[in-house]
């Protein structure tokens, strides 16, 4: 697995649930982005930095025989923060491009209904 996929599993499908209820309960897509981004700004933040500083002490150790577990640590350490801008930004991103293109498609399809004038 790799390092970025441990702390979006671990830190974020709080914010991927709440832009999905948005979006089944009538939201548009931009809107539900942000109300899930800004609903679940602080526990991702709080959650990957704890991890992150509750691994920092093995990640900085510097003795010989902690040599061997700081890559254990190094991966996941660091992966959680790489990971928490991608959960934040990237993702409700990615959400409202998918459904802008959804709507550019179906437009060019004709499937949207036009207004008579």
């Amino acid at each position: 697995m790799p390092p970025f996929a441990f702390g979006r599993r671990a830190c974020g499908r709080g914010s991927q649930l709440m832009m999905t209820h948005s979006l089944e309960s009538g939201d548009d897509a931009a809107s539900a982005a942000v109300r899930a981004g800004a609903g679940r700004f602080r526990p991702i933040v709080l959650a990957a930095l704890t991890s992150f500083f509750g691994l920092a002490p093995m990640i900085f150790e510097t003795s010989i025989s902690a040599r061997f577990l700081i890559p254990t640590a190094l991966s996941p350490g660091f992966g959680i923060l790489f990971s928490t801008p991608i959960i934040l930004i990237i993702t409700p991103a990615l959400y409202v491009i998918n459904s802008d293109l959804g709507k550019v498609f179906r437009f060019i399809a004709g499937r949207l209904p036009r207004d008579p004038g």
